[in-house]
């Protein structure tokens, strides 16, 4: 630029050489900024639009503290290099959590695990079994204290998009990075499977053993794959087959009749490995 004899007078052109996109924090635009040439008595007229992923843009000012706004309109009024100061507003975007048990997906609060969450170090949440909340892009949203229903297991999660959890995440400590886009924690359970041994009372034959899936179903296979709904019975001279019980002697739950039906309901009856007795009557000689 030039000083016409040390004075400045309207029309005088002059070049910013420290066109700059900060903020106090520092925060720099995602595209590239270049200087600015303007002149003195005119406006601002080409200034450019800088973009910040997760901010939105709110205009240039001539002070840090962002007091003094700078449109394409404003007259230039500093006779000599000066920087502009970009203001920025961060944006919130929606974080949502799923439970997903065996393959269905639970969206809205559930029986089965419950959890707290805390937002940049902040508890929001305790006790809850989904969490749906605005979330300021960078944020910090951390799962943890996961407490399980009884018949249940907290397998797995994920996350999407993917891998962007903090590098001490953990699985019962999950620490999530807030996108600029709505972002989801899937939280993975799965029934657990019980062994259930017949025991068949001085009996023979028949089905030795079958396999419960907590709230779910009876099995075959430990793998619960195959669903019964029948056994096959045993046999046991002078004997009639009543059923088997949870407890000796037909004492306690029965859980499968005297035809070897399955009775509906009783996928709850235990969550652990047990026996189920049968349960005999003495024929009339």
């Amino acid at each position: 630029f030039y000083n016409n004899n040390n004075t400045w007078q309207v029309g005088d052109v002059f070049s910013f050489k420290n066109l700059s996109i900060q903020k106090v924090s520092g925060m720099k635009a995602d595209n590239a900024i270049g200087n600015l040439t303007v002149t003195y008595g005119g406006t601002y007229a080409n200034l450019p639009t800088p973009t910040k992923t997760g901010y939105t843009f709110q205009g240039w000012y001539l002070d840090s503290n962002f007091q003094t706004q700078v449109t394409s309109t404003t007259k230039v009024a500093t006779a000599s290099n000066h920087t502009l100061y970009s203001k920025w507003q961060i944006n919130q975007y929606r974080f949502d959590s799923s439970v997903w048990v065996d393959g269905t997906k639970y969206s809205s609060s559930n029986s089965y695990i419950t959890f707290d969450v805390l937002v940049d170090g902040t508890r929001v949440s305790t006790g809850i079994s989904d969490f749906y909340q605005m979330v300021n892009y960078g944020s910090i949203v951390e799962f943890t204290n996961f407490k399980v229903s009884t018949g249940y297991t907290y397998s797995s999660y994920y996350t999407t998009p993917t891998s962007i959890e903090t590098s001490d995440s953990t699985k019962n400590d999950i620490k999530i990075n807030m996108q600029a886009k709505t972002t989801y924690l899937n939280i993975v359970l799965t029934a657990n499977v019980y062994t259930i041994t017949l025991n068949k009372q001085s009996g023979s034959g028949g089905t030795s053993t079958i396999y419960l899936k907590y709230n779910t179903g009876w099995y075959s296979n430990s793998g619960a794959t195959t669903s019964i709904s029948t056994v096959v019975l045993p046999t046991r001279a002078g004997f009639t087959f009543g059923g088997y019980y949870t407890g000796t002697n037909g004492s306690g739950t029965q859980v499968i009749n005297s035809s070897g039906q399955i009775i509906s309901g009783r996928t709850t009856i235990t969550t652990s490995n047990i026996s189920l007795h049968a349960y005999w009557t003495a024929k009339n000689p």
